[in-house]
């Protein structure tokens, strides 16, 4: 029977350092298995905090990426290690998968490592692979949403399902989905939220802000910033005292900012990679999110963390988990993602016009921030890891 139940437990971190103690024994090892670290995505912060979080605890813990040059792109803990199988290659993981698996045996086989937490379910095919052959137990962390599919990705989560310890998925949107779909696969499936890597600040007000709407990400196709441009250009003639301000890289950007031309926008910043991106955070009035599609979208869950208001389009998993419709931010409904865009535009007209509201709607997103703080998520991993490690009867 499928496990369908989100925990919220907390375990307290210094009831771990004496349990860890009294077992007078060696620190249990913990392997984030991913692609890339060095690349600056939502998965990859969502990684990092997490392993801070769990050498915190007092895990042993690691980083192996399959590619990259073997660095962080985000803040990490000194005592997190990190590995990379084949630093500055490129790694197609269909044509070298023969490659991937051999190498990733013989790191494994050099070290005694307890658990394996895949971060994407692709990676359940490499680990429950040669898993056999070791006596860890692995996590499929996935971070895409269900509707989010190809044949691949549908291969990689019925492996998961099947085959790894436990299965987590990061909204209940998607539970629900897991558990509909494998319902006869006797899989452990929870739902734990993106943790926010920043601390809960006191919201700075309105009069201490700037007049900026932030919006965040990848300039890849899935994104749709040109969506946000199109929104933009119907909202800038009447509010010339405010900004939108464009934080992320990508391969679309000439195209973004031939588009912003072409509009004849004269208020948009297009900041390129930012590194620190609580300063945005801090100084930004609102964000919008326009994406075709998310599983939780990262750049939300963290500007909650600073009183800072969403506004999003209706995409499938995410906005509704972190949101409160109307009250920390606006999810923008419509039968077709014109009718959508519509009441986007509509929205952040009101907002942008309302300081009262708008003052009312940060203070509640700073409310809304609690239930992904890092004690809250990183209790909820700490329960499940330490549940795990300790189930002789998993897979």
């Amino acid at each position: 029977m499928i496990e369908c139940i989100v925990t919220f437990r907390c375990d307290c971190f210094f009831g771990r350092l004496l349990e860890l103690a009294a077992m007078g024994c060696r620190r249990q090892s913990i392997v984030l298995f991913i692609f890339n670290f060095s690349r600056g995505a939502g998965s990859e912060r969502a990684a990092a905090t997490l392993a801070n979080y769990l050498a915190g605890a007092g895990y042993d813990v690691a980083v192996l990426s399959i590619c990259g040059d073997n660095t962080s792109f985000y803040d990490i803990d000194d005592r997190v290690e990190l590995h990379t199988l084949f630093s500055h290659e490129i790694i197609d993981n269909r044509r070298d998968m023969a490659r991937v698996l051999k190498a990733l045996r013989q790191f494994y086989s050099l070290r005694t490592i307890d658990l394996v937490i895949d971060v994407f379910a692709g990676l359940s095919l490499y680990t429950n692979a040669v898993k056999r052959h070791f006596s860890f137990k692995n996590i499929t962390w996935e971070h895409f949403s269900l509707g989010n599919e190809t044949p691949v990705s549908r291969l990689a989560r019925f492996c998961a399902v099947h085959f790894s310890d436990q299965l987590v998925v990061l909204t209940k949107a998607d539970l629900s989905g897991y558990c509909r779909r494998y319902a006869r696969s006797a899989v452990r499936v929870k739902a734990i939220y993106n943790a926010s890597p920043y601390n809960c600040e006191i919201p700075l007000p309105f009069s201490d802000r700037k007049k900026v709407v932030l919006a965040i990400g990848r300039l890849t196709r899935v994104k749709r910033f040109d969506r946000i441009l199109k929104v933009w250009s119907a909202l800038e003639g009447n509010h010339s005292d405010w900004t939108l301000r464009i934080a992320g890289d990508g391969e679309l950007r000439d195209a973004l900012r031939a588009e912003c031309a072409e509009l004849g926008l004269r208020h948009v910043s297009f900041l390129g990679q930012v590194l620190k991106l609580e300063d945005e955070y801090r100084e930004a009035s609102i964000i919008v999110s326009t994406s075709e599609s998310e599983a939780l979208p990262m750049n939300l869950i963290e500007a909650l963390s600073f009183g800072v208001p969403a506004v999003t389009l209706d995409y499938q998993t995410g906005p509704r988990e972190i949101l409160q419709q109307g009250v920390s931010g606006f999810i923008a409904e419509g039968e077709t993602v014109d009718d959508q865009m519509n009441a986007m535009t509509e929205r952040l007209d009101k907002l942008m016009s309302d300081n009262t509201l708008l003052s009312s709607m940060m203070a509640s997103a700073a409310q809304g921030a609690k239930a992904f703080s890092l004690d809250e998520i990183g209790g909820q991993w700490l329960s499940l890891i330490h549940e795990l490690l300790n189930d002789d009867t998993a897979n």
